[in-house]
């Protein structure tokens, strides 16, 4: 068990990936085994992002103040986020890939390039083919 040292350095850690990343998919992870999860950070870091499990509520802590924050309020389930800085098209690429694969990966909420997205709104679709589209206009 963390003790409030390393629970707060953990917050501090999110908050900081948080402050950066231009791109936040949240996802859910039930039923994945820990080879399919493995697979999926795998794919995650060779896309240029991190992927991270949080607690609900920390999360929404963690973003208060931050322009994602509508995205992380009210999460519910076992919830992950995979972050970029860099490409989000790669990065959603490598989530459709393990969708596919696993059929377990469900992608619930984005921050897409400074605009949230809610589940209703987004599909990473493997029609995303160019890097200067954006999310909206390139998957449905």
């Amino acid at each position: 068990m963390k003790d409030r040292d390393e629970k707060k350095k953990d917050f501090e850690e999110l908050r900081k990936a948080l402050e950066a990343a231009n791109n936040i998919f949240v996802n859910g992870f039930e039923k994945m085994t820990v080879d399919q999860d493995y697979n999926l950070r795998k794919t995650v870091r060779g896309a240029g992002g991190q992927y991270k499990v949080v607690k609900n509520n920390i999360a929404e802590i963690a973003s208060e103040g931050l322009p994602a924050a509508d995205v992380l309020k009210g999460l519910r389930g076992m919830t992950a986020l995979a972050l970029t800085t860099g490409d989000p098209v790669a990065l959603a690429k490598a989530l459709r890939r393990m969708q596919r694969r696993t059929r377990l990966l469900p992608l619930r909420r984005a921050w897409w390039k400074g605009a949230p997205w809610t589940s209703r709104r987004l599909t990473i679709s493997p029609r995303c083919r160019r890097k200067s589209r954006s999310l909206p206009s390139c998957c449905s």
